[in-house]
């Protein structure tokens, strides 16, 4: 193992924060976020976010212009920011920014808004300095607009056909009707679900099982696909399995309250790629003793793709950190065993 500041980095590349080393070893319950740690979404959820943007202002509002508004590299500017769990609302933030930019210039060209005015980089640094997620992005670029031209904008920011358009963008004709319950009306193509890959391999839960959970900003019929794609299905039972379509959603911590007692947990962990997963794990640790009522406890792992969200996460202290699931839960594993 290399030793670096407050934490030891293991030769395969996971980051283990020093003083969580204790509780590390005894971890006995493992909850995973989906995308980016299951799934890499880079090709589909991603993509629909930027195929969405762009169909937007195309085809529905029929501005002219070639340029790509919104790419999929930079969503992540955006999970960044925090507050955006749901990519739907993601894919409303990003359009808002351009909507607000028209208006700003009196321009309707998307070369010209790609390029003049804030960055999509810009626009997400104020987004996290207003709180993050859409109530941020709405603070960021309308309490300096005048009051008619915020009615414009909100004219043209249709957030149920946005969201369907999405919705048909990622499941296809393949999964729409199963998804949504509805057949696609604007998008008759395979659906981008199709092009997701599997990152965390089953038999490295197996040490855990069956307290392993799964808390997503999936809705519940999303993640069943997913968790039947990577044959997780008969791993995580409906009880431990929490969505974005329930009473409860990241980062209130009260979710982990309630998977931990539904999984008998007593040193947890919970895995994922956001901020708002982070956020999660922090809010929890947190609560007043009065309001957990029990000795549980959760750490925090991180699936850092990119070196700067490493950087980032190492510095917030997350317990775990590293690019890969599976070196993560076989690194827990072995400290499991004194290893």
């Amino acid at each position: 193992m290399l030793l670096t500041d407050n934490y030891t980095e293991t030769e395969s590349g996971v980051f283990l924060k020093n003083d969580s080393m204790s509780e590390l070893k005894k971890v006995d319950s493992i909850v995973l976020d989906i995308d980016g740690v299951v799934l890499d979404v880079t090709e589909s959820f991603r993509v629909a976010i930027s195929k969405t943007t762009q169909y937007y202002f195309s085809n529905v509002l029929g501005w002219n212009g070639k340029a790509l508004l919104v790419s999929p590299v930079e969503t992540q500017f955006f999970k960044r920011a925090g507050g955006f769990n749901n990519d739907w609302e993601l894919t409303y933030a990003a359009i808002l920014f351009f909507l607000a930019k028209s208006v700003k210039f009196d321009n309707y060209n998307l070369d010209f808004l790609k390029n003049r005015g804030k960055s999509v980089k810009e626009f997400t640094k104020e987004i996290a300095a207003q709180g993050g997620g859409l109530e941020g992005a709405e603070r960021a670029v309308l309490f300096a607009l005048k009051n008619e031209q915020v009615q414009k904008i909100k004219e043209a920011w249709d957030k149920a056909k946005i969201k369907r358009i999405f919705q048909e963008l990622y499941a296809g004709v393949d999964y729409c009707k199963r998804l949504y319950g509805f057949d696609p009306e604007y998008i008759r193509e395979q659906g981008l679900l199709n092009q997701e890959k599997v990152l965390l391999e089953a038999d490295n839960l197996k040490p855990f099982f069956p307290r392993i959970g799964v808390l997503t900003g999936r809705t519940k019929e999303e993640a069943k696909i997913a968790l039947d794609f990577a044959g997780l299905n008969s791993m995580v039972s409906s009880e431990a399995l929490i969505s974005d379509d329930g009473n409860l959603t990241k980062p209130d911590p009260q979710i982990l309250l309630q998977i931990g007692k539904t999984l008998h947990t007593e040193v947890g962990i919970y895995i994922g790629d956001t901020i708002d997963d982070f956020k999660t794990v922090t809010n929890f640790q947190n609560m007043k003793s009065e309001e957990k009522k029990t000795d549980l406890l959760f750490l925090s792992g991180i699936i850092a793709g990119r070196e700067l969200d490493r950087e980032m996460f190492l510095s917030l202290k997350a317990d775990i950190v590293t690019d890969d699931p599976n070196e993560a839960l076989m690194v827990l594993s072995e400290l499991r065993k004194g290893g």
